[in-house]
């Protein structure tokens, strides 16, 4: 597992992702009752946390402007 953290203005931001190894059980048969079989698969997770206080200071603008960058990104990825 791997974080990394920043801090932009009054924001929070987080990344984590982890690589996991897990057996898993598999029919080798249709007519079986329990699995027979247990390969190991890889699986890769990732985490994006963003966190921003309700109370305290106000929000600057650079939030805004992050929130923007944030959707524009998102909207060239869906093209």
């Amino acid at each position: 597992m791997a974080t990394i953290t920043d801090k932009i203005s009054i924001i929070g931001i987080s990344h984590r992702i982890m690589l996991e190894q897990r057996f898993v059980g598999r029919y080798s048969n249709a007519n079986l009752k329990k699995e027979d079989e247990f390969p190991m698969l890889n699986r890769v997770r990732y985490m994006f946390r963003m966190q921003a206080p309700l109370r305290g200071r106000k929000l600057t603008i650079e939030f805004h402007m992050l929130l923007f960058m944030m959707r524009f990104l998102l909207d060239l990825e869906r093209m």
